[in-house]
């Protein structure tokens, strides 16, 4: 695969990473303030044959420190090439967007032929000197500068970027002509809070492209804003029986959307699915599987598999986590013994502070554990 973009962007993060000194899937988690799920980061680094979503990547690259706009680049020659094989970026077969105008065909493939000699400024160039031409065709040509002309993203802001964003809030889908191109703005709308919005255009996407996973995921995250949780179940099952490879973990769309419905038994039962299809990344994926089985009440399940998982790592992130489930049984005299216990106890501010704020949960210990933080200077000793 390394002759492949896929290859190449996979290749890059890798030693990226490695620069970064392969700080752990957990911290990539933190530093992402939420964007990623450990699992998720896990994914995206060990690679495969999909090309990982933008959203993910993105997490990923600005938490090891490494440039987004090198990534972007590489992540976009990666999907025009899975796209190129006639399917979507997650291998589930599409169909493809409707014919493109002749003109608009051959600027975009004019666009792309640069591209792939590496003459970056002719593809610049084509993409930009037509504009205006065909009013029409101008928003496809707005999106495939953002797609593969990051580096000039301050630019093309700076010259389109208002013009598109009257688009997002009032431009007509007709001139939409590409599947990916309407789920893009679906994205975008979302991000600005605007899932009505958002709706309109995944919806252009599915008519493009009605068995495309990512885009039916992406609909269903619209159905979650917009409070439409039944649907958005069925949205996000269907988009999983054609390609499971799209559940990463319990906060994926599926995810939330089950949770939200209370399907805690069919949650379980995707997760475990999942420990047996991704035996690279099983301690990964049982984490997410005690997750669920703290949901559902199975604490002894629970404990066991953490226990297990927490010998094998030895590490503080899944201490935390066997913490967290005796502490949510009413034992926390047990879990502060846990968190002693360990070796790096001593040393490690994160598990003070976790041995804290148990000691907060009990009126009878709250004031020492008021000193505890007090001592790190977490609150005021007054």
């Amino acid at each position: 695969m390394s002759g492949t973009a896929l290859g190449q962007l996979q290749e890059r993060l890798r030693r990226a990473h490695l620069e970064a000194g392969e700080i752990s899937t957990r911290k990539i988690a933190k530093r992402s303030h939420g964007a990623v799920s450990h699992t998720t980061a896990s994914q995206v680094l060990r690679g495969g044959d999909t090309v990982p979503s933008w959203r993910s990547l993105e997490a990923v690259v600005a938490a090891i420190g490494a440039d987004l706009g090198e990534f972007k680049s590489l992540w976009m020659r990666a999907r025009n090439e899975a796209n190129s094989t006639g399917k979507d970026a997650e291998g589930a077969w599409v169909t493809r967007h409707e014919p493109l105008p002749p003109h608009l065909a051959g600027v975009l493939n004019l666009a792309r032929h640069y591209r792939e000699e590496k003459e970056a400024q002719k593809s610049f160039d084509t993409l930009t000197s037509s504009i205006g031409e065909h009013p029409h065709y101008n928003i496809e040509q707005f999106v495939e500068l953002h797609r593969y002309h990051y580096d000039k993203r301050a630019e093309i802001n700076s010259r389109y970027g208002e013009i598109m964003d009257w688009f997002v809030e009032h431009g007509d889908l007709t001139d939409i002509f590409r599947a990916d191109t309407a789920a893009d703005f679906a994205e975008t709308c979302l991000i600005k809070g605007a899932p009505h919005r958002a709706l309109q255009f995944i919806h252009k996407a599915l008519s493009l492209s009605p068995l495309n996973a990512r885009h039916m995921e992406t609909h269903g995250e619209t159905l979650l804003a917009l409070g439409r949780y039944e649907e958005a179940e069925e949205v996000l099952l269907k988009s999983h029986d054609i390609n499971p490879g799209l559940f990463i973990c319990r906060h994926s769309p599926l995810g939330v959307a089950l949770k939200l419905r209370g399907k805690f038994e069919k949650l379980e039962s995707i997760v475990f699915s999942a420990i047996a299809a991704d035996e690279e990344d099983r301690d990964a994926r049982l984490s997410d599987y005690v997750h669920v089985l703290v949901l559902r009440g199975k604490f002894a399940e629970a404990e066991k598999i953490q226990r297990d998982l927490l010998k094998i790592s030895g590490g503080e992130e899944d201490l935390v986590q066997l913490v967290e489930i005796l502490s949510s049984q009413g034992r926390q005299d047990e879990a502060i013994e846990e968190l002693k216990g360990h070796a790096k106890y001593e040393t490690s501010q994160a598990l003070q502070t976790v041995h804290a704020n148990l000691l907060l949960d009990n009126p009878q210990t709250r004031e020492a554990g008021i000193r505890m933080l007090a001592a790190q200077n977490l609150v005021s000793k007054t």
